[in-house]
């Protein structure tokens, strides 16, 4: 290297860092692809868990008021409990298109 002139040093180092700059633009990008994946994994997860909370809310609903009408006899009772089956009905079908598995299970525990 002490042989070449200043100019092909110059040359060959300005390759050599055009070359770790090309490789950490690719690893950087890389990591980014895979971060972004994440990303996306998480906005359906959450996506997933919202729907759960809402089925989870409408059940609650539909126990409270089949307490309340089983405690008073109110047709007010009556049609909320109904709203409130209508309900966990529609969040766990929409939650069921995610997790099958899960909703069958809710479904067999609600039914005993």
């Amino acid at each position: 290297m002490e042989r070449l002139p200043i100019r092909t040093r110059l040359i060959l180092l300005s390759g050599v860092l055009l070359f770790f700059l090309f490789a950490t633009n690719l690893y950087l990008n890389q990591r980014l692809a895979e971060n972004s994946a994440g990303m996306a994994k998480a906005v359906t997860l959450l996506g997933v868990i919202r729907k759960a909370n809402d089925a989870q809310h409408a059940f609650g609903d539909m126990r409270y008021w089949l307490t309340d009408l089983a405690v008073s006899l109110l047709s007010t009772s009556e049609q909320k409990a109904a709203t409130a089956r209508e309900e966990t009905e529609r969040d766990l079908e929409r939650l069921a298109q995610r997790r099958p598995e899960a909703v069958a299970a809710v479904r067999r525990s609600r039914e005993l």
